[in-house]
């Protein structure tokens, strides 16, 4: 049981601020500095390269005297001794709260339950040192040999808020042929768009988990997982060379394929939010490399031993935690504005966020009784001068007292031109402003019409303070954020609240873990909710099972494809468009050929809901309007025929061409090499992205994918030239990946047309990829590129016995040779049909019977 604390608003300093308050509230700035001509060169601070001036608050010396004498009456002194001790300060964990040992040099004594921590410390950094070293001169080689250009660092919280702020703050000092990103978020998009782009082969991740089982990072992590294998070959060997952890669980961390050589580790007496300069920084180093690295704890120590030894009225993050008490509780502030003049800080209020709100953010003090006073405030900001254009107009002509804090640097790490000056100025007049403000009289005396003029007052009073050092450096970076760590540390110590515990994260975290099951379960779960939390999950469910993104189609379909505008008009008829109305015609009467051969099979047998046509709107429309009149299944090509590069037959105008019959599908055709030209991927991806956005939202048809992998010259280099190696050994798995690229663009059929595949396991991984992620519907119909009879009967044999592949589409090979005959005269209109029917029977036939020898049946 912890023993009573007397009570923060009965001790004589808080009382005497109290007073001193009623007098202080109706002072101006403008009449203090008046009062006191040199109160801007005597209320300032400085220590360890960084100055603070302060006197732009609504303070005196009694002001600083009194908030000291707080200080001095909460035992801050004393608990700032207990934190660099080892001392369990942190009492609801029963833990000692040491996030400067992470910082302290070699040699340092810092002892935790009899043991000196430091060496521990020292260990974990050469071994990050070595690592680092290793990964950034390119001897660490990925699984196929490639070097580490890429990094994603998978964490939450302090797990990813520190190491993100830290890269953005060091980009300068970065290595700038390697790519750094992040992912934490459990919304699948925070880690398709940090990878989207990437060569698994080249990218290293970093999975920081303390316990390895965070229910975000390890969701991540295990998607991580999959893409990797996906693209290195499917070799569990490969995740030793790609992955490395941050934990201390070595168990879990080996289950998960990670050799524990390269798992790094930390301890309970580093707070997540305090842990950036520990092994959770390992990102850090490796942009930055060891030497930085240090160079930044460098900054901390120093910042820290500031703080340990200086007189309150001369430490820098005693008097920012003090004033901020002064604000928030005398004042009735409820937040604090960071602005950090300098574009790299633009994480820095991000960070701040998690730094004091989940230290500060408590209503209970460390004797367990709910406290009668404001505790922390909110944090928040945006670099300047980027804020100055959205939020400034509320701070300094709003209701609301906000006080600030103004960061600024005298040198600038990229001179261009008069820039810096310009931002340099920026910051002294933003201070300058919201500190006098201007009176009407000043508005008058500048020519401003009556009406107007209190408009134009600025009311002023507005409290800042302006931190400045010479250049963001790494060290400089390390005494900031201590700066900060400890100005929380002071601003709890006051309040007598756990700084270090975050319970308040806890009770949403249990309850997700009730609900997810909720979510998931596919029979209706028994819900005991509040009445709104049972509604939203209801509504959830039932959205969730109608699915936004693609339906899926998987039963049987037996496509005849005659929507071969190029090679009619080309190959077939030997014409160039345009065409004249006859020539239009012809190619319509020939396709009406093929037609009738297809609704005489269905006549022969061939079954009504297997069967379908694939027909384009220049030569087939009155096709397609018969079809869909006769209920059979429908396709329509929405693609430009003829182009190596996907683009719409009718531009921004396709959807209402589509509409215009609503096909059972529309059909693309696309060439996509994922080893291609990368600018030539992300446009046809976001075409598709675009018409597959609006077959799930607005159109009636689903999406049919003729995915086409041409072969790149240098992977026929590759294989000197031989293109029946590429079809049997590398165009498989690159359509995997291109399967899976495409949806991670954003692109969702509901069925792929395949490329005929030589390997009943190529069929499988293709199946694989289609269906991943919950596309559990979505499936494959064999392509038949025009190849011979033998070949397609061959690739129909082995696509049937895989369950996935729900069908064909064979076009050329069905009604090719008996149209040309029939156009040459060679057989009769009624010949040329019976043989289309015989062929496109007999193939149909073929994949019954094989898909029956595979021992699977239709979808119900």
């Amino acid at each position: 049981m912890k023993s009573a604390i007397k009570p923060l608003t009965r001790r004589p300093a808080w009382k005497a601020l109290a007073t001193h308050y009623k007098e202080m509230r109706n002072w101006h700035l403008r009449d203090l500095f008046v009062k006191d001509a040199q109160r801007g060169n005597r209320l300032t601070a400085e220590a360890v390269g960084l100055y603070l001036d302060y006197s732009k608050n609504r303070i005196t010396e009694e002001t600083v005297r009194l908030l000291t004498e707080l200080g001095e009456e909460c035992g801050l002194r004393a608990r700032i001794d207990a934190m660099f001790r080892g001392d369990k300060i942190n009492i609801t964990e029963n833990r000692a709260v040491l996030h400067v040992a992470l910082r302290a040099p070699r040699g340092t004594s810092i002892v935790v339950e009899g043991e000196n921590v430091v060496p521990h410390v020292h260990t974990v950094l050469d071994k990050m040192a070595d690592f680092s070293n290793r990964v950034r001169s390119g001897e660490w080689k990925g699984h196929t040999g490639k070097r580490i250009r890429n990094v994603i660092n998978i964490g939450i919280g302090g797990s990813d808020l520190g190491p993100v702020m830290a890269y953005e703050a060091l980009r300068h000092y970065s290595k700038r042929d390697m790519t750094f990103r992040f992912v934490s978020n459990v919304d699948g998009t925070d880690f398709v768009e940090a990878t989207h782009d990437l060569d698994a082969a080249e990218t290293l991740f970093i999975v920081s988990s303390k316990t390895f089982t965070t229910l975000e990072t390890m969701t991540n992590a295990h998607s991580a997982r999959d893409w990797s294998l996906a693209r290195l070959g499917g070799d569990a060997k490969a995740v030793a060379k790609h992955f490395v952890a941050v934990s201390t669980n070595a168990a879990k961390v080996s289950e998960f394929g990670i050799d524990t050589t390269n798992m790094f580790g930390f301890w309970d007496w580093v707070g997540g939010r305090y842990s950036m300069d520990s092994a959770i920084g390992l990102s850090t180093m490796l942009a930055v490399g060891p030497d930085n690295f240090r160079a930044m704890l460098n900054g901390f120590h120093q910042m820290d031993e500031h703080f340990r030894t200086a007189p309150f009225e001369r430490n820098l993050p005693v008097l920012m935690g003090l004033l901020a008490v002064w604000y928030n509780d005398f004042f009735g502030a409820q937040t604090v504005a960071v602005l950090p003049y300098e574009q790299y800080l633009k994480r820095f209020p991000a960070y701040l966020q998690q730094l004091t709100m989940e230290s500060n953010g408590k209503h209970m003090s460390l004797d367990g009784k709910k406290v009668s006073f404001d505790t922390g405030p909110i944090y928040w900001g945006e670099p300047g001068t980027n804020g100055q254009h959205s939020f400034y107009q509320l701070i300094h002509q709003g209701t609301r007292l906000i006080p600030c804090d103004f960061i600024a640097f005298t040198k600038t790490t990229n001179p261009l031109g008069r820039h810096h000056d310009m931002l340099i100025a920026n910051v002294l007049a933003q201070t300058e402003a919201l500190a006098f403000g201007k009176t009407a009289e000043q508005a008058k005396a500048e020519g401003m019409p009556d009406w107007l003029v209190p408009h134009r007052v600025f009311e002023g009073n507005h409290p800042s303070n302006t931190i400045i050092a010479e250049k963001l450096t790494p060290e400089t970076l390390g005494k900031l954020v201590a700066l900060y760590e400890h100005s929380v540390f002071t601003q709890g110590t006051i309040w007598g609240i756990d700084s270090f515990d975050q319970w308040g994260v806890e009770l949403g975290k249990a309850l997700a873990q009730r609900i997810i099951p909720e979510l998931e379960s596919t029979a209706e779960p028994a819900l005991a909710h509040d009445s709104s939390t049972n509604n939203l999950i209801r509504r959830y469910r039932q959205e969730k099972e109608e699915p936004s993104f693609s339906l899926g189609y998987d039963r049987s379909l037996y496509i005849l494809p005659f929507d071969h505008r190029g090679s009619f008009e080309l190959k077939m008829f030997g014409w160039h468009e345009p065409l004249t109305a006859e020539q239009t015609e012809a190619i319509a009467t020939a396709k009406q050929v093929i037609y009738d051969g297809f609704k005489a099979a269905i006549d022969a047998g061939v079954p009504k809901e297997k069967a379908g046509i694939l027909v384009d709107e220049q030569f087939g429309a009155a096709i397609l309007r018969d079809a869909s009149a006769n209920g059979f299944t429908t396709a329509c090509p929405a693609e430009k025929s003829g182009q190596e590069e996907f683009e719409f037959q009718y531009g921004g105008d396709f959807a209402s061409h589509i509409e215009t019959f609503n096909p059972t599908f529309c059909k693309v055709l696309v060439r996509y090499n994922p080893e291609g030209e990368q600018a030539l991927n992300q446009r046809q991806s976001a075409r598709l992205h675009r018409l597959s956005d609006y077959l799930k939202s607005k159109g009636r048809s689903r999406m049919l994918f003729e995915l086409l992998v041409p072969p790149e010259k240098e992977q026929l280099d590759r294989l000197k030239g031989d293109k029946k190696t590429y079809d049997v050994e590398l165009r498989p798995k690159l359509m995997v990946e291109a399967i899976e690229q495409l949806q991670e663009a954003g692109v969702e059929p509901d069925l792929w047309k395949i490329e005929g595949l030589d390997s009943r396991e190529d069929c499988e991984k293709i199946v694989a990829a289609a269906r991943r992620g919950g596309r559990n519907k979505v499936s494959c119909i064999l392509l038949g590129r025009g190849a011979d009879d033998r070949k397609v009967r061959k690739w129909l044999e082995i696509a049937s016995s895989v369950p996935g592949f729900t069908g064909f589409a064979v076009g050329r090979t069905t009604f090719w040779e008996p149209v040309v005959g029939w156009r040459a005269g060679k057989l009769t209109r009624e010949a040329a049909v019976a043989e289309v029917a015989r062929r496109y029977k007999e193939f149909a036939g073929i994949f019954e019977h094989a898909k029956r020898g595979g021992g699977w049946i239709d979808a119900a």
